[in-house]
């Protein structure tokens, strides 16, 4: 079920957003959303990790954090404004909220501050959370919201800063992430173990840059992960090895590495994805929002997350 009827007004930050600006201006608008029966659109939250605490690999740059304000497509961007732009456009409102400058103190996660919420995105934030947090993020689920996951390396300070901080929240949800990668992967229909799945419909290809792949723990009874679409690059578990960046050790990839995963809690459902340049402004370096069939796929996520689209 929809948490739509439940939601309280709050000011929309993205609303309004000149998608054109970010990138092509025919971007896929789906029916569902807002209406005239229930005039409140479904709210989407976005963590978003402090000033100075991210991009390590790229002299410490703010802009890494990938703002869901930022609406440049100037070449290399990491800004996440076009990506809301899509979500607006399909009668979503779009937050953020922002971590403690250097990482130094996480966003307040409670079951109250959630409510107003359909879809969470733990996007840049490499805060450490704990078990409070944790158990608001699992109530939330199991109430019948959706959260997405996603890692980078330079949404932290090290390699290991953003997936040790989805870590925290992602194990209730029989899943582990890993590090970034660092290189190119790209996914056909071929790859795809259920290619009828509403969170592939319509996409005939997607690619990223610097994969975080996710493994499934088989660890939490009752729920039960499902990898859509396996990894295919080098695996770097969060279990840093190499001293200095946190980095840990590369291993091949196997059929329980996800690029895209899905798990079904209660009434809640989350997604974890392998990487953020898939949802960048236009002219955001190897891959962005606007290549391939990317822009449908993030469009599915969030409508099979907010619960527009069957399980399965």
């Amino acid at each position: 079920m929809s948490r739509a009827t439940r939601l309280l007004w709050l000011p929309v930050l993205a609303t309004g957003l000149a998608v054109a600006a970010c990138g092509p201006a025919d971007i896929p608008v789906r029916t569902g959303g807002a209406s005239a029966e229930d005039p409140q659109p479904q709210r989407v939250l976005f963590v978003r990790g402090g000033p100075g605490s991210v991009g390590f690999l790229e002299g410490g740059a703010d802009e890494n954090a990938s703002d869901v304000a930022n609406l440049s497509s100037v070449g290399g961007t990491h800004g996440f404004g076009a990506l809301a732009g899509l979500l607006t456009a399909n009668g979503y409102g779009v937050t953020q909220w922002v971590e403690g400058e250097g990482g130094s103190s996480p966003v307040e996660l409670t079951a109250e501050r959630l409510e107003p919420f359909d879809v969470v995105v733990f996007a840049s934030n490499n805060a450490d959370y704990g078990d409070s947090e944790a158990e608001a993020v699992g109530a939330f689920v199991r109430d019948g919201g959706g959260v997405l996951f996603l890692s980078d390396a330079n949404w932290g300070s090290s390699y290991s800063d953003a997936p040790t901080s989805d870590q925290a929240l992602l194990t209730q949800f029989d899943l582990r992430i890993s590090q970034d990668n660092g290189v190119n992967e790209g996914h056909a229909q071929a790859d795809y173990r259920e290619p009828d799945h509403p969170l592939l419909e319509g996409v005939s290809g997607f690619d990223g840059f610097g994969v975080s792949s996710f493994q499934v723990l088989d660890d939490v009874e009752g729920v039960d992960p499902f990898i859509l679409v396996a990894s295919s690059s080098e695996v770097f578990p969060n279990a840093p090895t190499q001293p200095g960046e946190g980095r840990g050790s590369a291993r091949e990839p196997t059929d329980g590495d996800a690029a895209l995963v899905k798990v079904e809690v209660d009434e809640g459902r989350v997604v974890g994805f392998m990487d953020r340049d898939t949802f960048f402004n236009a002219g955001g370096g190897a891959t962005n929002l606007f290549r391939l069939d990317n822009q449908q796929l993030a469009l599915n996520i969030f409508d099979w997350l907010a619960q527009r689209t069957e399980a399965s």
